[in-house]
């Protein structure tokens, strides 16, 4: 487990698949505190949103989703949202 500055705990780790090499993180509340919005931003890697308790709504490509327990939706790379 990493722990940073202001960061959640989280997880990463390197994997190997058809000669590509992937990173896998997993974390809680990246980017602020549950609730709190943060501007639209993007990646150059997929990005896995999943509520494990509560809800939240994530907006991306002028579309609102929202999240209940359980939930989650998978962001392409280059694709710009925010947390509502």
């Amino acid at each position: 487990m990493e722990s940073g500055r202001g960061q959640a705990e989280r997880y990463s780790e390197m994997a190997e698949v058809d000669g590509r090499l992937y990173r896998l993180s997993i974390g809680r509340n990246f980017g602020g505190r549950p609730g709190e919005a943060r501007p639209a931003h993007n990646h150059f890697q997929y990005e896995l949103h999943a509520a494990a308790g509560g809800s939240c709504e994530i907006v991306f490509e002028e579309k609102t989703v929202a999240l209940r327990a359980g939930e989650g939706c998978l962001i392409r790379p280059g694709v710009y949202h925010r947390r509502k």
